[in-house]
């Protein structure tokens, strides 16, 4: 199954209908408004993320769910050199070709799931920890 979801509603949903109508398979298009607990839930359950929207990314890093990033914006590159990854392509040259290699690879070979989560929970930490910080600060200033 292809699931798309649009994370910004007024622009996703154009571009996820444009790529609907090329494809030959059903796709789902998830548009409506959740938590993101239930997204996350949701995305948890995928193979294969391939994600442009930095959301869609850390997501299914926190569920472990291997995932390509197509780079738009440097926040989607920097996640991912976080992670030890570099995007597969980015959103100007995005084509079939482009993709399809990154996702035939991914599924034959396994995933460093392990390493990913490792990271993804070690920045969760530090940002809680920097969150606190600066919270603690704030209520010292008051």
């Amino acid at each position: 199954k292809v699931i798309f979801y649009a994370f910004h509603k007024d622009t996703d949903v154009k571009y996820i209908n444009e790529i609907c109508s090329r494809m030959t398979n059903r796709a789902y298009i998830v548009a409506d408004s959740y938590l993101p607990s239930e997204i996350m839930g949701m995305m948890g359950e995928m193979t294969l993320n391939i994600g442009v929207r930095l959301h869609s990314l850390i997501f299914s890093a926190k569920m472990g769910v291997p995932l390509l990033g197509i780079s738009y914006d440097p926040k989607i590159d920097g996640f991912l050199d976080m992670l030890g990854m570099s995007p597969v392509c980015d959103y100007s040259e995005l084509s079939k070709e482009q993709v399809m290699p990154a996702v035939s690879w991914i599924m034959k070979n396994p995933f460093p799931v392990e390493n990913m989560l490792e990271t993804i929970n070690g920045f969760e930490k530090l940002t809680i920890r920097s969150l606190d910080e600066i919270l603690l600060d704030s209520e010292m200033e008051s």
